[in-house]
């Protein structure tokens, strides 16, 4: 699911956000513009939040979600969006999975919001038809 306001945010984007706070990788939930999370479960999957500086990654781990990648904006050359897999591409080359269970629609959307704070570029590696299906 992808949230792009806080009038939005249900409360599996409130727990998110209060992890986030206790790790400290956030001072307060106006920190965030907008997070990308799993259709599954909380529980079970990890996320994304967006603040004016920074992509941060929440991942599971045991169970457990846990921040701890972050990247800021000017340090992202590109996004790639490769068959329901989304990828921050790196200075240097390297790549980072997201590995969030998503639908098209809230990668682009999050992609979106990426690239409007740096300028990015993004690759979906699928044909315009194949994008509509």
């Amino acid at each position: 699911m992808y949230y792009a306001n806080h009038a939005a945010f249900d409360k599996k984007a409130q727990k998110i956000l209060k992890t986030a706070m206790r790790y400290k990788v956030i001072k307060n939930e106006d920190e965030v513009n907008s997070i990308l999370c799993s259709n599954l479960s909380a529980d079970t999957n990890n996320c994304a939040l967006c603040t004016n500086e920074a992509v941060i990654l929440g991942r599971r781990k045991l169970g457990t979600l846990y921040f701890a990648d972050v990247y800021n904006y000017s340090s992202i050359t590109s996004a790639t969006y490769l068959k329901g897999e989304l990828s921050l591409v790196l200075g240097g080359g390297q790549t980072v999975d997201l590995k969030i269970a998503a639908e098209p629609d809230d990668f682009s959307a999050f992609v979106n919001y990426i690239l409007s704070k740096n300028h990015s570029s993004i690759s979906s590696g699928v044909s315009p038809a194949d994008e509509i299906r």
